[in-house]
């Protein structure tokens, strides 16, 4: 029973290896429901445009991105103070050749990866929007020479007007960064025109709509993030490049989410040690007894590369997406229940040899854990009948997780401990303590 039991551990443990984030985007509705229908109507009968839900990334200059020193992370309005790039000065006029070159060379961009395509381009149909092309025509549309501007003073008086008209509200908002600022002091300060106080000219942005719409999976977004950041980096290393605009970076949500799914590996990992610690501590305050501790501790490390491993992903074929990585942690929990009633039981017996105790544990506590496995394999079996998908999994990983968990305890843990279980005073905390101890007592005195 128990080389049975050891051949399902591999099993599951190495199916549990495979679990990776997903390669498509998961739907929050079944392909039958309504709104799939409707989406996947709207996605096939109408062409893209450019205010779809399609991925859009910003570059920015003049900012270095949060400061996260002292932040109280409990406190989801503490966000961090924004970091300036002092060296970003757009009044010179080689930093706005600059802007205005990278803006040109964005939308031909060339891209080679999966999400790239058909366009194999980073910037669909070269979709971007750049303040300071904006500005250099209505420059040009007022008889003027347009950008490149030497004086900084007009520049940034021509700018401010501009950036405060609708239109560009409208259509570029949030990528003119001027503040008001008294204390302003350098190139990029503007007296306001109408009241009386200094502006400041902290950054600014173009955003550019990528060829993919958002979410995407992980696995996909990831390599293409990285040919934006090589277009960055080519620009940024550009030895042509000013040092009033050379530390331009790039943001998007779509990175954020693909960051996100990356994360879902790494809590499951930190969650299941952390998990997994607890749960030895409590199974040794519980049991007194660190033999059957570790026995229980396999126990359970059983149960969830059964469930992981065999039930998500031989049997489901799932990857590992937000109802796995949330469940693969709770799971331990259900997975200790079974294993610490037996335990308490073994160890309460007032019998000494180990296969005695194991009958007396199960005689004592069996039908409770039967009756426990029973009510929460029906908690789980109506979650079947749910709509969203989410729900659905949910009530799978919970009947499966009862149905490996009764199995391995009531199976592999009572087999395991009549082999190898704790008998009379055999692994004993309080006694190992004691021993240490009178040991350390000894050792002591010896050396006196």
């Amino acid at each position: 029973v128990v080389a049975v039991f050891a051949g399902l551990f591999v099993l599951g443990a190495v199916f549990a290896a495979e679990l990776k984030p997903p390669e498509e985007q998961s739907s929050w509705f079944p392909d039958d429901h309504l709104y799939s229908k409707a989406q996947n109507w709207q996605d096939d009968h109408f062409a893209e445009a450019d205010t779809d839900q399609v991925a859009k990334v910003t570059f920015v200059w003049g900012l270095k991105g949060m400061s996260r020193n002292g932040v109280n992370w409990w406190d989801p309005e503490d966000r961090g103070k924004m970091r300036y790039d002092n060296t970003f000065d757009p009044t010179d006029a080689a930093a706005q050749s600059h802007i205005l070159k990278v803006c040109r060379e964005l939308r031909t961009a060339e891209c080679d990866e999966e999400l790239c395509k058909p366009f194999n381009k980073l910037v669909r149909n070269g979709e971007v929007k750049c303040v300071l092309e904006a500005f250099d025509e209505h420059l040009k549309a007022q008889g003027s020479a347009g950008l490149p501007m030497e004086n900084r003073q007009e520049f940034l008086e021509k700018l401010l007007l501009f950036s405060n008209t609708t239109e560009t509200k409208s259509v570029y908002a949030n990528t003119v960064g001027f503040y008001f600022d008294d204390d302003c002091q350098g190139n990029t300060c503007v007296k306001h025109p109408t009241q009386d106080a200094t502006m400041n000219l902290k950054f600014i942005a173009i955003v550019a709509n990528a060829t993919f719409s958002s979410p995407q999976a992980h696995t996909l977004v990831t390599p293409c993030k990285k040919q934006w950041e090589k277009f960055q980096n080519k620009w940024n290393d550009d030895q042509a490049s000013p040092s009033t605009a050379n530390k331009m970076f790039q943001v998007s949500d779509a990175w954020v989410w693909a960051l996100t799914m990356q994360s879902l590996v790494d809590i499951v990992i930190n969650g299941m040690g952390i998990t997994f610690a607890i749960a030895f501590a409590v199974l040794v305050f519980a049991t007194g007894n660190l033999i059957l501790s570790l026995i229980s501790i396999v126990t359970i490390a059983g149960i969830v590369v059964t469930v992981l491993g065999v039930g998500c992903r031989l049997i489901m074929g799932w990857s590992l997406d937000i109802t796995e990585s949330i469940a693969s942690v709770i799971l331990i929990g259900f997975s200790v229940d079974y294993c610490v009633h037996l335990a308490h039981a073994y160890m309460e017996c007032a019998a000494t040899n180990r296969q005695a105790r194991m009958q007396d544990s199960v005689t004592t506590m069996g039908i409770s854990v039967a009756a426990g496995a029973l009510t929460t394999f029906m908690a789980g079996v109506f979650l079947f009948g749910a709509v969203m998908p989410f729900f659905q999994k949910f009530g799978f990983i919970i009947v499966f997780t009862v149905i490996s968990s009764f199995l391995w305890a009531v199976i592999f843990f009572t087999c395991a401990c009549s082999i190898i279980g704790p008998e009379d005073k055999s692994g004993d905390i309080f006694v190992l303590y004691e021993r240490a101890k009178a040991g350390l007592g000894r050792s002591t005195s010896n050396q006196m």
